[in-house]
C-alpha cells in the first residue's frame, strides 16, 4: 500500500483517508515524493529526463541501502509477486 502524506513538523498526517485497523502496527520507509516518470508519447524515459524528475540518485542519501544491486533486485522480485496476484 503506498500512502500519500506530509510531515507537519510534529506527525506524519495523510493526505487522503486511510482503511487501516485502529492500532494496526506499521513499517513505514519515507521516500521524498519522487516518481517515476512516463513520457506521454510511450518511449522510454532520457537519462536528461530521469535526471531532471529526481529519479538519477534519488536513493544517494539512503543508509539502509548497502548494495543497490540487491536492493533493486528485491524491489523487481516482490513487484513480480504482487502482478502474479492481479
Amino acid at each position: 500500500m503506498t500512502i500519500k502524506a506530509h510531515f507537519d513538523g510534529k506527525v506524519i498526517v495523510p493526505d487522503e483517508p486511510v482503511t487501516l485497523p485502529v492500532n494496526q502496527p506499521l513499517v513505514i520507509q519515507v521516500s521524498n515524493g519522487v516518481t517515476i516518470i512516463k513520457p506521454a508519447d510511450g518511449r522510454p524515459a532520457t537519462v536528461g529526463e530521469m535526471r531532471r524528475a529526481g529519479v538519477i540518485g534519488a536513493w544517494k542519501h539512503r543508509t539502509d541501502i548497502t548494495d543497490s544491486t540487491e536492493f533493486v533486485r528485491e524491489i523487481r522480485n516482490r513487484e513480480d509477486r504482487r502482478g502474479a496476484r492481479s
